[in-house]
């Protein structure tokens, strides 16, 4: 939501006095569409081109001068950062998991062995490693 908004914002915006206001991404759709649009439109169309930075999805709204185009640019560097972050987060907790799991398996390994080595009845082995 909040990029959607800073993105029609960048259009409305008077930070960028030098820019001509006729060449946005408002404009250009606007003139696609043959005919004026209303804000919900807008807003869905800005919501849409949001979510697609963060996607490998694509859309026809496509930055139409320099401040959009930073824009673009900065939205897609905190999208690849995001990313990068779920990522390592997933790659940590796969890596904690398998470690976890290693190491429950080495122990009932040396349990196995201590039953075997002790020559331990075969019925109270079984029921020491079925509670493991």
């Amino acid at each position: 939501h909040y990029i959607a908004c800073c993105w029609y914002g960048v259009r409305v915006s008077q930070v960028f006095e030098h820019m001509d206001p006729r060449d946005s991404w408002v404009t250009r759709l606007q003139q696609s569409r043959g005919r004026e649009a209303d804000f919900g439109y807008f807003y869905t169309t800005a919501l849409h081109w949001s979510l697609t930075q963060f996607t490998p999805a694509s859309m026809e709204v496509v930055p139409a001068n320099s401040a959009e185009r930073a824009f673009t640019v900065g939205v897609l560097m905190v999208a690849v950062i995001l990313f990068s972050s779920l990522l390592s987060s997933i790659t940590t907790s796969m890596i904690n998991l398998r470690k976890s799991s290693e190491e429950k398996h080495r122990q009932a390994g040396y349990v196995r062995r201590y039953i075997m080595n002790k020559h331990v009845t075969l019925e109270t082995g079984n029921r020491v490693v079925a509670f493991l």
